[in-house]
């Protein structure tokens, strides 16, 4: 059949449909209509059908889907039920008499939008053509969708990450073995006594700049988050004041930083690197949320725990400790994303611009480190993170292996060193020569067991190692050596993050790490406090 306008269309069943025998009543008809409706109000779609705009018929479930009564949606407008960026393109296929699938958004009558797909043709209703669709909603698809997309980006991105590590990793390893070539031949020419003013002078500058250029390879390996954790007593003030050169730099020009040290800070134990991660990426956080400029405050200050720091950490009300605040007079936040700010992977910047790693981190590593965190943010007010650390009582603050000086004590002993960079090898063999120890040196961990199978091999008092060697490795060769030689003292060189080591760290029979880059003198001074603690026993 064709309607007014000369299209086809399909007619509405005009024949009775069937009738079925109820009970002991014998043969009862169905009235047609009454069947149509209970068939269509079971189905699980929305179906409608409208003419000239205007609802002629519904099943509840289109009712429902939008909120409405069913006898709300007779005779109301079909494009109130249609979001408006969907509006114009429905009005199309009406005209059209289009039949494909479409994809668009609905609306409720609270005017909230939602996801459907509509398939739509002409029927005869009521000897009159009017147009017929079915819609489903497909919202829980959409958002299965989108989190699907997202978790899809999210291990991307980790996997990315990743890379990075292994790329900084490798980059530290290289770059801290040169600086320890260079701290080698400065301390050289340091420690001569002929030395120009001038010279003295420069190789005093080659020292500063040493300091600085393995701060950076630090830095970059905490930001690839791939640095081997290590705690020990430090002074708060002496982290911000050290990040502080840093942080002018990835803030640029546009932000004044402003950095207010309390006075006589507790000590407290945590890792430095790591907390320079967390400085960094709250300076970053707050950097972003100030995109026209403003200022940037750090402050520390001597404070004890309250009532909400006691159900963070477990800590007792008033245990004594250091808070550092970190504000910014940036645009501030809202309630809901103040509620989600150290959720893994949320973050608030467009696709492509953030991680949303960088607070979960920070909270991570606080935590890990006996801390909390808390914020204050406001939409237009800026926003204030408050970190606490407990006080380690009783204890100073521990110096790095470059701050290590010989003592000049008489403590000697039979020495194995072995490194494959054939330059740090010579320069550490002579310092230590030079301090009084008898040294064997080997280039790798095969050629050290070679050395001490040989006829006649002196008592072997301490072993000094580079982690990762071709062939055999360092754990590996000091493994072995540890079965042959009991009461042996381990020093680990290492210019690689590994977190193969970290176990290490706390271990009781002499076993210590030596992080490259580090100085002659430092390595002397480890070896004999080592040693001090074998004649000791």
């Amino acid at each position: 059949m064709l309607d007014s306008t000369g299209k086809a269309y399909e007619e509405w069943p005009q024949e009775s449909i069937c009738t079925r025998e109820f009970g002991s009543q014998g043969e009862a008809a169905l009235d047609e209509t009454e069947l149509l409706r209970a068939v269509v109000d079971a189905t699980f779609e929305a179906i409608v059908i409208h003419r000239d705009g205007k609802v002629l018929a519904a099943n509840h479930r289109f009712a429902t889907m939008h909120g409405y009564e069913p006898e709300e949606v007779i005779g109301r407008c079909v494009y109130d039920f249609v979001a408006n960026q969907s509006r114009d393109r429905v009005i199309e296929r009406v005209a059209e008499d289009a039949r494909e699938l479409f994809c668009g958004v609905g609306q409720r009558k609270d005017g909230s939008t939602f996801f459907v797909e509509v398939r739509g043709h002409t029927i005869n209703f009521n000897g009159r053509p009017a147009r017929a669709s079915s819609i489903m909603d497909i919202s829980a698809r959409r958002d299965a969708e989108e989190a699907l997309r997202e978790t899809r980006d999210e291990l991307r991105q980790t996997q990315k990450m990743l890379a990075v590590g292994r790329l900084a990793a490798g980059i530290a390893h290289d770059f801290n073995n040169l600086l320890t070539i260079i701290n080698g031949y400065n301390h050289l020419i340091m420690r001569r006594k002929d030395v120009a003013d001038d010279v003295a002078e420069a190789a005093r500058a080659i020292q500063r700049t040493s300091r600085r250029a393995a701060a950076l390879t630090q830095q970059l390996l905490t930001f690839s988050r791939r640095q081997v954790p290590i705690q020990r007593i430090l002074d708060l003030n002496q982290v911000v004041y050290e990040a502080d050169r840093l942080l002018e730099r990835v803030l640029g020009e546009h932000i004044h930083l402003e950095i207010n040290l309390g006075e006589k800070l507790h000590p407290i134990r945590a890792d430095h690197g790591q907390l320079d991660q967390v400085i960094l990426n709250l300076a970053i956080n707050a950097r972003d949320a100030m995109p026209e400029g403003g200022r940037l405050t750090i402050s520390t200050e001597n404070w004890e725990v309250c009532e909400c720091g006691a159900a963070h950490t477990g800590l007792a009300i008033g245990t004594p400790g250091v808070r550092m605040s970190i504000s910014d007079t940036g645009i501030g936040m809202n309630e809901e994303t103040r509620r989600r700010l150290f959720e893994p992977f949320f973050t608030t910047k467009p696709r492509g611009e953030g991680t949303g790693l960088g607070l979960a981190s920070a909270q991570d590593i606080i935590s890990q480190n006996g801390g909390f965190i808390a914020v204050e943010s406001g939409e237009g007010t800026g926003t204030t993170f408050r970190i606490f650390f407990p006080a380690a009582a009783g204890e100073v603050p521990t110096p790095e292996p470059d701050d290590f000086v010989p003592s000049g004590e008489a403590v000697t002993g039979t020495i194995l060193l072995v490194e494959d960079n054939d330059e740090i090898r010579l320069i550490l063999r002579n310092a230590l020569i030079e301090a009084g120890f008898a040294v064997m040196e080997a280039r790798s961990g095969r050629e050290a067991n070679r050395i001490l199978k040989a006829e006649y091999v002196p008592p072997l008092d301490l072993l000094i190692t580079d982690v990762i060697m071709p062939g055999l490795g360092g754990m590996e060769l000091a493994d072995g050596l540890l079965e042959r030689y009991p009461n042996l003292k381990i020093l680990f060189m290492t210019g690689y993050p590994n977190e193969d080591i970290q176990h290490v760290l706390a271990d009781d029979r002499g076993i210590e790490v030596l992080q490259k880059p580090f100085t002659p003198e430092a390595l002397v001074s480890r070896a004999r406090a080592l040693l001090r603690r074998l004649v000791q026993k």
